[in-house]
């Protein structure tokens, strides 16, 4: 009987803290995570209120000796970024801390295993195996007893987190997807005592007044992705199901709206599948890491999702319009990069003005392919000189094509040096009084000139005050996680006095 010598409260607190639920919903994600990650095409739960127990069972390849061994050990995970969505044994492990028991059975093909897991204090010394053995076939099953007053014990309440979190496997567009593209090839099914759960949308067809159907690429290659859709319902949506949901595996990471802030965000839903995120997921696979190789890849497929939900609510009528450039937002947009040169931490979101090497059409140059996304025009088209017409180099505030020096294109371009402008363009528009004091789209900064303060700001002489309070919340909103953003926030209101 194997010890673990890990203060077992302090270490699945702080788990439990990180995320943006109960403890009980957090179990019910894990598990199914991990029933995902085996393979399995059906889960079944039962919930028996009487006897207060909750089971969950999949028929996926089940865990060998070792991995079984491993899904008790609280130092250990099996998981790989970028392999799966689940931790190992982490749903079973916050379900000793909520009902102090855990039953666990595993059956694969070359193993058959069970153990009670049972918490002790502040520690968790032991947990013993079993000779239980009721699996028909390969899989795995947990069961535990939580509070009376658990969500777990409640089947209405779980079959609305098995939408929630994990709907698209539910959806009829998107679990054809799933399917065709071999993720879950046979697809999955949920059932809750017996019943099985209906594969059907968010909003039913004969409600939805308007859907657009996309699948997003990056580059001139169209490199693929993520796909999904959107939906404009004729009624009211469910809070909780409201705005884009941003998916990996099939589970619903987080919602969001991509800084688009829609006349009737109560009537818009959707999904976007992008596999790719998934070794940038956090460890409760509750939002995105936004710092390293994985920030970039992240803030990469947000600026597409930008570009591609706004258009889509530009056409339908709901998006809040951004007036046109005007001299007061150009003398605002040149005091921000004064003040971003002193503040190289903000330098990521917005670059500040300077002569920088940048990818320019040359004859003798190197082979270049074209891409696309955010570009500016500079001067310099002949070999490298500043002669000739304006052209686009990345990056830019403009949607554009580009030249990318790849090595292997059909055209030549080399890195020239060139007075490039950077920094983010400053719009104000009527965002609503419940809407932030700012926020970012895109290259744009919007100040929501509808906001009580920015009207008393206004009335009182201070709008210039409050428009760089704004800028400086925006960005700080938009960084996300992150070191303690007080300081940066006081640098650059410092910075703009001193100026």
């Amino acid at each position: 009987m194997p010890e673990t010598n890990i203060d077992f409260q302090h270490l699945i607190q702080d788990i439990v803290q990180a995320y943006p639920y109960e403890v009980d919903e957090a179990v019910l994600v894990e598990l199914i995570a991990n029933s995902l990650d085996a393979g399995c095409t059906e889960i079944s739960v039962r919930i028996s209120a009487p006897e207060g127990e909750f089971e969950i069972v999949d028929n996926g390849r089940g865990m060998i000796s070792e991995e079984f061994v491993h899904y008790h050990d609280l130092a250990i995970t099996t998981k790989q970024r970028g392999r799966g969505i689940g931790f190992a044994g982490l749903g079973a492990k916050l379900g000793v801390y909520l009902a102090g028991e855990v039953v666990t059975e595993t059956r694969s093909a070359r193993y058959w295993g069970s153990s009670l897991w049972r918490s002790r204090g502040r520690q968790l010394p032991w947990w013993d195996y079993t000779a239980l053995r009721t699996l028909p076939r390969t899989g795995t099953r947990v069961v535990l007893r939580p509070l009376p007053s658990s969500p777990l014990l409640d089947v209405q309440r779980v079959r609305q987190l098995v939408v929630l979190h994990y709907g698209p496997l539910l959806d009829p567009y998107l679990s054809g997807i799933y399917q065709k593209a071999k993720v879950y090839p046979h697809g999955v099914r949920f059932r809750i005592n017996e019943q099985l759960l209906g594969f059907e949308p968010i909003v039913p067809n004969t409600l939805e007044r308007n859907r657009h159907e996309f699948a997003l690429t990056r580059g001139r290659r169209r490199q693929p992705i993520g796909i999904g859709y959107f939906v404009l319902s004729s009624r009211e949506i469910p809070e909780e199901l409201q705005g884009i949901a941003v998916c990996t595996f099939g589970k619903v990471i987080k919602r969001d709206w991509f800084r688009k802030y829609p006349k009737d965000n109560e009537r818009i839903t959707g999904f976007v599948e992008v596999p790719s995120l998934v070794d940038a997921l956090n460890t409760t696979k509750s939002d995105f890491l936004k710092s390293g190789a994985e920030g970039q890849r992240f803030y990469q497929f947000y600026r597409e999702m930008q570009r591609e939900l706004g258009e889509w609510l530009g056409r339908i009528g709901q998006l809040v319009a951004h007036p046109e450039p005007t001299r007061e937002a150009e003398r605002l947009e040149k005091l921000v990069r004064e003040i971003l040169q002193e503040i190289p931490e903000l330098q990521t979101l917005f670059a500040t003005p300077d002569r920088r090497p940048v990818v320019l059409p040359d004859p003798a140059g190197d082979p270049a392919v074209i891409a696309e996304g955010g570009a500016q025009k500079v001067r310099g088209t002949v070999g490298g000189s500043g002669g000739g017409g304006a052209v686009p180099v990345a990056p830019g505030p403009e949607h554009a094509e580009f030249p990318i020096v790849d090595g292997e294109g059909e055209i030549t371009a080399a890195r020239r040096p060139r007075s490039v402008r950077f920094g983010p363009h400053v719009v104000w528009a009527e965002g609503g009084n419940e809407r932030p004091l700012g926020w970012v789209d895109a290259d744009n900064i919007v100040i929501n000139k509808t906001h009580p303060a920015f009207l008393k700001a206004e009335r009182s002489g201070m709008k210039v005050y409050h428009d760089l309070l704004s800028i400086i919340y925006a960005m700080l909103e938009h960084q996300g996680e992150g070191e303690n953003q007080l300081p940066l926030l006081n640098r650059f209101m410092a910075t703009w006095g001193r100026i």
